[in-house]
């Protein structure tokens, strides 16, 4: 039984939706909602659920996109793309020619283990990378430019109150984001000039009965707290989403997936809101086709958005009060120690925790008041809504005195507190190139040295989690049992986490936490143990010097998966999902030799693996660092 990619997506956000339902019941809201001949296996929607995060993703044009091989340069990819969104809204043309130039450009302007090939680029390599951002050049007039949506300025307030008129409140909703300086020691001894910040952007309606889940924005793709899980996962535990890139921005790309997700979910539930955002660069989409959801842009230089009328000022109290009651409680187990600064620092998790808690505390009054004061809803929409002052003044005295409360060396006038440089934050509506691209970057936290924030050593490819994270799982069923499965279209891995190959204990972290799925008609599945002797050829082939001692291990036969692996720790027969499920820990260092060089091989052999120079190179650096672990004997030659 097949489902489309639109119904799988149905099927994730009912789940999403309705937590309490089990697989079974979604098995059976499928097969009245679809109208199947029967409802669909267990096992069927449990490989549907495995991709939830990955299907919800999805844009429409890009369902018949599913099984490709990965693109070159998905770095430059994505920086073109926003360039593109900004050439529109800013009117400034754009025809082959100067795509083909600033790819160009761009290129020259991305790390060089951020990119493949040489920079120069063919006008069928431009026309395959408009068709998959889903433009076309021929009508782009039609379909980009002339379709700009209006921005409305400040004074024609009234004319949106106008268009607003009869709109029920609870479908009409605004959006912004602040800064907040999420690592500041709250010791102001301790405080310098290198604090960081994270982007939050909120959404709420205008009666403030629906507040929409904070999308964070931070520096990094993956933190240690996150434990093994993909970022996403690791912020959707905790009510929050997540990305990152180095400029803690939130770019027009993600707002544009994080719009088509939110319309998914609209379309399930059969609703239709209506969405009043500025103009920022942040905000600025292009070629998207919602279906429930209206965007109504004002002027970024106008401010007269709810968010900035007391909501983000709460947001601020709210996030330090609870900082500094946590750290209160802290102290008191340490019997009133002072806290270091390591002591008063919160990881990401907590983070997220406490933006949530922020978010959830602004109470309906003060969101009622910010849309009074905007002066965007009609007149007779507010008028039972009551103003507050810009700032709580009780939120405020709670600040004062729990900041007083707690014991430091040098303590922080409030006033100061909330009104931190890092935290002001400026609408921009044009990026130079150089931001564009760094705020496409996506690092690894494991990459740097936190005490000095410099690189711990050149960054492996920004593409590696997208292009080997396949193999690397299929290395680690190779070394727990021998596993070769015969690359056919009919084989798709999907793949979580991030990725850090040079250290070999990550390397199998995510390839255990992998979702492996093999179609039912994948034919012929073979399992082969493969020693290093039948992979010198591949090694040879790398450009890898093998010492000889390797060469001489014996040969492995051929065997089909109901053979059992006693030499693996298998002592009994034992079939492909006895495999997935038990594999054993690599600790052995020619254990771990096997597993990357079995990913060479991979890549040799497979032609369905598409994998960069600069990959091939990351995988050569694992490969000589193990080498160096394992004593050999020379065979005489």
């Amino acid at each position: 039984m097949g489902f489309s990619i639109k119904q799988k997506i149905d099927v994730c956000l009912m789940a999403e939706a309705n937590p309490e339902m089990t697989q079974t019941d979604l098995a059976v809201w499928a097969y009245k909602r679809f109208n199947t001949p029967k409802p669909p296996s267990q096992t069927t929607i449990s490989r549907i659920l495995a991709r939830k995060d990955e299907l919800i993703a999805l844009k429409e044009h890009e369902f018949k996109l599913i099984r490709r091989r990965r693109s070159t340069n998905p770095l430059l990819r994505k920086v073109l793309t926003e360039w593109i969104t900004q050439c529109v809204w800013s009117n400034i043309p754009i025809t082959a020619p100067i795509i083909i130039s600033s790819a160009n450009n761009f290129w020259k302007q991305c790390p060089p283990n951020m990119r493949d090939g040489s920079g120069e680029f063919s006008f069928r390599w431009c026309s395959q990378f408009l068709a998959k951002v889903n433009i076309n050049l021929a009508t782009i007039e039609k379909d980009l430019y002339s379709n700009r949506l209006k921005v409305w300025t400040f004074e024609e307030r009234d004319e949106l109150k106008n268009l607003l008129q009869g709109v029920d409140p609870k479908k009409i909703f605004t959006l912004g984001e602040i800064f907040l300086s999420h690592d500041l020691p709250l010791d102001k001894a301790f405080y310098n000039d290198s604090s960081d910040f994270i982007t939050c952007m909120l959404c709420v309606n205008a009666d403030g009965s629906e507040k929409l889940d904070p999308l964070i924005v931070g520096r990094y793709e993956n933190y240690p707290y996150f434990e093994g899980r993909s970022s996403a996962k690791a912020a959707n535990k905790h009510g929050v989403a997540y990305h990152s890139n180095r400029m803690k921005w939130l770019t027009s790309t993600m707002f544009y997936d994080w719009l088509s997700v939110l319309d998914k979910r609209l379309a399930l539930q059969d609703r239709d809101i209506i969405i009043v955002l500025d103009d920022s660069a942040s905000h600025r989409v292009v070629n998207i086709k919602l279906q429930r959801i209206r965007l109504l842009y004002t002027s970024s230089n106008s401010n007269f958005l709810p968010t900035n009328w007391g909501i983000e000022g709460d947001i601020r109290l709210n996030y330090r009060i609870k900082q500094y009651e946590k750290l209160l409680q802290k102290q008191v187990l340490m019997k009133d120690k002072l806290l270091t600064k390591d002591e008063q620092t919160f990881n990401m998790c907590e983070t997220f925790d406490l933006i949530k808690h922020a978010w959830n505390s602004v109470p309906i009054e003060r969101i009622k008041s910010a849309w009074k004061q905007s002066g965007v809803l009609p007149d007779a929409v507010t008028v039972n809504y009551q103003r507050r002052k810009m700032f709580d003044d009780s939120l405020e005295k709670q600040l004062i005195g729990l900041a007083g409360q707690l014991k430091v060396n040098e303590a922080w006038d409030v006033a100061s507190l909330l009104d931190l440089t890092v935290e002001q934050r400026n609408n921009k509506t044009f990026l130079s190139n150089e931001e564009i691209v760094q705020s496409c970057i996506v690092d690894n936290y494991d990459d740097f040295d936190h005490s000095t924030g410099q690189p711990r050593r050149a960054p492996f490819s920004h593409t590696l989690g997208q292009e080997f994270q396949p193999l690397k799982r299929l290395g680690e069923l190779q070394r727990a049992a021998g596993l070769v499965l015969s690359p056919d279209n009919d084989m798709k891995m999907d793949i979580d986490g991030t990725d850090d190959l040079f250290d070999f204990d990550n390397f199998q972290l995510y390839s255990d936490m992998a979702d492996f799925d093999i179609d039912s008609n994948t034919a012929n599945i073979i399992t082969q143990l493969q020693p290093m002797s039948e992979l010198v050829p591949s090694l040879y082939a790398q450009g890898m010097n093998v010492p000889t001692g390797y060469q001489s291990t014996p040969t492995s036969s051929v065997a089909s998966t109901g053979i059992g692996f006693p030499h693996m720790g298998y002592p009994t027969p034992t079939g492909i999902n006895t495999i997935l499920n038990q594999q054993p820990v690599a600790t052995d260092p020619n254990d771990k030799l096997s597993v990357v060089m079995n990913f060479m091989n991979l890549i040799q052999n497979d032609p369905d693996c598409a994998v960069s120079d600069q990959t091939i190179r990351d995988i050569t650096a694992l490969y000589n660092s193990l080498i160096g672990q394992i004593p050999y004997t020379n065979t005489p030659t």
